[in-house]
């Protein structure tokens, strides 16, 4: 799961709060069950709604208000935030998504001034959530019972940037810029042994236009890294330089916004779009050096990898309109077949009359995908998706939500008057429950784990 940022990720509950909603569980509008069938041409799926059985709405569970509880026992299974307190201080919390309660872990990591404090992150384990604060970073079990600082920026010209956790949660790779007359002027890329307290220099080079996005293999093997116009691909058990791919014009390493390893560790994509967001492409590049473009025809959402790493699934969006004429803008849940090299349809979305695309993005376990709008009136819509039967319902909430550790429900977010509260929402049953308190929230993370270590 990725941090989610506050409030710049959360314009859409910034819009909702506008619009009068009210901090409150999110209730279940509609949830129409829809049976797929395969269909003769070029081997693509078609959804085809079958029923259409509108369920009454669901009542939300009664409004958490401050104090809540506080938990007496914290879990793994559980959602780690970051709260704006009062002169713009910064504490760290943590809330059990069971609704057993929620703890502050660290009450003061920062001011909210200073924005190279949190980038909170859990460690693959669930053992560890990671934050920066000044230059420092720092690990903390969730229940608070350990706190160790594991890296300093190495000296006071320096600058801790971002970092990523390796999957088998020893290791951290980070950046860190170094500074002069108050400009970057080097970017380097370290890998920190956690054991040993040990970092070693995998690349230092110039400053990149949009920052080093760095990122591990699944299994752990390879770290990539962008590089001036190419990817470096470094063999973190040999601890050298494995490939450089060198990237086309097209599909540089300048500008990209995303670089996503497949889960069989094969490919990675990286996201590209041009200026006037008219246009969008994909771009794909292998450990055996290759780089490749997939066209969009019109624009699309950025992508999620299939838990087989053959394909990747995205939300195509083409503006039929002209100047003379309403919004008439169509999209599709598509997928890429890296074997066969070609787009194959999934699912159509429907016109649409406003311009916010579909996100999309794949369940913990693989096997379920889930696409929603960005606004539409008051509320989010979702499309949840079964990979393996290819059955699809549709789910109406006034919340941001993202994919809990076990994969069966969301973990929603509603806002009001500038506060923030936690909801799980049972993708199948419909069952809302509160978890957490009001807070000003700055980012949170989603535990990757479904039980207590």
């Amino acid at each position: 799961m990725k941090t989610k940022l506050l409030p710049s990720t959360f314009l859409v509950l910034a819009f909702l709060a506008a619009c009068g909603q009210k901090t409150a569980a999110p209730a279940l509008v509609t949830q129409s069950p829809m049976d797929a069938q395969n269909t003769a041409v070029s081997g693509a799926f078609t959804m085809v709604a079958k029923t259409q059985t509108a369920l009454p709405t669901m009542q939300p569970s009664p409004t958490a208000t401050p104090p809540y509880p506080t938990a007496s026992v914290v879990k793994a299974n559980a959602v780690a935030f970051i709260e704006r307190g009062n002169e713009n201080n910064l504490s760290l919390w943590i809330a059990n998504v069971d609704g057993s309660g929620e703890r502050k872990l660290v009450g003061d990591i920062g001011k909210w001034s200073d924005r190279t404090n949190y980038f909170l992150r859990w460690s693959p384990d669930g053992k560890w959530i990671s934050y920066i604060s000044n230059d420092k970073m720092w690990i903390i079990s969730p229940d608070g019972s350990e706190k160790k600082k594991v890296l300093s920026a190495s000296d006071k010209s320096k600058r801790l940037i971002s970092y990523n956790w390796h999957p088998d949660g020893l290791q951290i790779a980070y950046t860190q810029v170094g500074l002069r007359d108050g400009k970057f002027d080097s970017e380097s890329v370290r890998i920190l042994n956690l054991k040993t307290g040990e970092t070693y220099d995998v690349s230092t080079h110039k400053p990149q236009p949009y920052g080093i996005i760095i990122r591990w293999t699944p299994n752990g093997q390879f770290l990539a890294f962008n590089k001036d116009a190419s990817f470096i691909v470094f063999d973190a058990v040999n601890h050298k330089i494995k490939k450089e791919i060198l990237t086309d014009s097209s599909c540089s390493a300048l500008d990209n916004t995303a670089s996503v390893w497949s889960p069989n560790s094969k490919w990675f994509f990286h996201f590209h779009g041009s200026g006037s967001s008219s246009f969008f492409w994909i771009c794909l590049s292998g450990l055996d050096g290759s780089n490749y473009r997939i066209d969009i025809d019109g624009s699309t959402s950025r992508p999620v990898w299939d838990k087989t790493g053959n394909f990747l699934y995205f939300v195509m969006r083409k503006d039929n309109s002209n100047s003379n004429s309403s919004l008439d803008i169509n999209q599709q849940l598509q997928r890429y077949n890296i074997k066969t090299k070609k787009t194959e349809f999934i699912l159509s979305l429907g016109g649409q009359t406003y311009q916010y695309i579909w996100s999309v993005s794949v369940s913990p376990d693989g096997q379920t995908l889930e696409t929603h709008t960005g606004i539409s009136e008051e509320q989010i819509s979702y499309v949840v998706t079964d990979l393996e039967f290819l059955k699809t319902k549709k789910i109406t909430i006034n919340s941001g939500c993202d994919w809990s550790a076990d994969s069966k429900s969301f973990i929603c977010v509603s806002q009001s008057n500038g506060y923030s509260t936690f909801h799980r929402l049972n993708i199948q049953t419909g069952e809302s429950i509160v978890f957490s308190g009001e807070h000003k929230m700055v980012s949170w993370i989603i535990s990757p784990i479904a039980t207590t270590p």
